[in-house]
């Protein structure tokens, strides 16, 4: 497992450690864990909204609440921070990103991170990345936030899978 870890940390360029590097069967299976860490019963995560339809299941299955904030479009998709801000309680543990996001394909831009960091510290909760596509961009994007990785200024989990990004290479 210790030399799966250190080639995980060698994709992402030593920028974690590989000993933080926790190896699991999927993100199904991964968010389990998280949401058991996070959150007792009862408690939130916040999810964005549209995006992948799994999280409602995956949180009931630890009688987590998935409570959802909006994505909006303006030109561009971007999280309504008024909105979200209003949907966090006492329960809230976490607020879930996809990044980039399903079904949208937006990702989070670094100015979005600013603001969720500095929301996420002043209310002590978690930021979690899924970041499963964070690959395959359709072109470069000095804004964009391609990962959660090295964001130390708060708890964050950023979430891959071994199915996406070793995919052959296209010719």
């Amino acid at each position: 497992m210790q030399v799966a870890r250190e080639a995980i940390a060698g994709y992402y360029g030593g920028q974690v450690d590989a000993e933080r590097i926790i190896v699991t069967a999927s993100t199904s299976e991964a968010y389990g864990f998280i949401f058991k860490l996070l959150a007792d019963p009862g408690d939130e995560v916040l999810v964005p909204r549209p995006s992948y339809p799994l999280f409602e299941f995956l949180a009931a299955l630890d009688s987590v609440h998935v409570v959802n904030y909006p994505l909006v479009y303006h030109g561009c998709w971007s999280v309504d921070f008024e909105v979200l801000a209003s949907r966090i309680t006492a329960r809230t543990r976490a607020i879930v990103l996809v990044n980039p996001n399903n079904p949208t394909g937006s990702f989070l831009k670094k100015a979005e991170l600013a603001r969720l960091v500095e929301i996420c510290r002043r209310r002590d909760i978690a930021l979690v990345s899924d970041e499963v596509f964070s690959d395959y961009g359709f072109e470069e994007d000095r804004e964009r936030v391609a990962s959660l990785i090295g964001v130390e200024e708060l708890l964050t989990f950023s979430l891959s899978g071994l199915s996406k990004n070793c995919r052959p290479a296209s010719n």
